[in-house]
């Protein structure tokens, strides 16, 4: 993981990018949680999107709330498109009600109305539990 830091410093981007993606999304989450704050977004913001998407899902909930403050609307977006539904439910229940209205103002039309659908249902109920993605 070292190496991986030098490069960052070393502005070697995309060779860092590189061994990221070869590692596995649990290991990376866990990663960026033992580094700076600054280090973790700046190692987050070069992860191919459905790959970050994958690291965001196994973050702590306040690592996930520090990457969100700290990127853009349209990243957001790109990031809420990959995640499973019932990973975002999870994300957005655990959060204040003024940040998942700005979650839910980055998400899709079609994306934000099944959000809102699904966060009626009480937490660890049966609808929020549920998956709604199927092979």
């Amino acid at each position: 993981m070292e190496d991986i830091l030098k490069l960052i410093e070393d502005h070697q981007l995309l060779e860092a990018r590189s061994r990221l993606v070869q590692m596995n999304v649990v290991d990376v989450a866990d990663f960026l949680e033992n580094i700076s704050r600054e280090k973790s977004l700046i190692i987050f913001r070069i992860l191919p999107k459905d790959f970050a998407a994958d690291v965001f899902s196994y973050m702590s909930r306040k690592q996930q709330r520090y990457i969100v403050e700290n990127i853009t609307d349209n990243e957001i977006q790109l990031i809420l498109d990959q995640l499973l539904m019932d990973d975002t439910i999870d994300f957005l229940e655990e959060m204040p009600a003024n940040f998942v209205k700005k979650i839910l103002a980055s998400a899709e039309e079609n994306t934000r109305e099944l959000l809102n659908q699904l966060l009626k249902y009480p937490k660890d109920s049966a609808g929020t539990l549920m998956t709604i993605e199927y092979v």
